[in-house]
């Protein structure tokens, strides 16, 4: 088995929260791509932790070529929300991307420069050697956003109303 890293993704000074457009335009961009296919989500109140397994393409994120005979990476988590603490190294951000487990110890130039351009960060990386067993977040009771209740729907409610003068 080759050797494994994990590789952290975070913008230059912590970045910033990145709104439900900017979520949804890395997760599109990232699937598009064949980088990487979103599988489960941790959604609070004031913050997401969306989670990814690789995708058909997830080597050329990394390198040009034929694919390795092993997934390119194990996870992917996209973290956003108010700046906090990063799972691992140092410092604070408001998003970040982690890739857990990966054949590959570098994230080439492209990659980066189309994250920046998305979310309109200036990327920088950081890598360890891979330590396994990172789990995924858990939503507190407390931070659990409210259920919107759907309103009954009225069958032919519009534009039927029968007033009697």
């Amino acid at each position: 088995m080759s050797a494994r890293y994990d590789l952290l993704v975070v913008g230059e000074g912590g970045g910033h929260t990145l709104p439900k457009a900017g979520i949804k335009a890395v997760l599109g961009w990232l699937a598009a791509s064949g980088y990487a296919t979103p599988v489960a989500e941790a959604v609070a109140t004031t913050w997401v932790a969306i989670y990814s397994e690789p995708g058909t393409a997830a080597h050329t994120a990394f390198a040009p070529g034929a694919a390795p005979p092993e997934a390119s990476f194990e996870e992917l988590c996209l973290w956003t929300g108010p700046r906090r603490p990063l799972p691992w190294g140092e410092g604070e951000a408001s998003f970040y991307l982690e890739f857990r487990g990966c054949l590959y110890d570098h994230l080439p130039g492209a990659f980066r420069r189309k994250l920046g351009q998305l979310v309109h960060i200036q990327p920088q990386v950081t890598v360890r050697p891979h330590v396994p067993g990172a789990g995924r977040l858990e939503v507190p009771e407390d931070e659990r956003p409210a259920v919107a209740e759907r309103s009954e729907a009225r069958r032919g409610a519009v534009g039927t109303r029968v007033e009697e003068f």
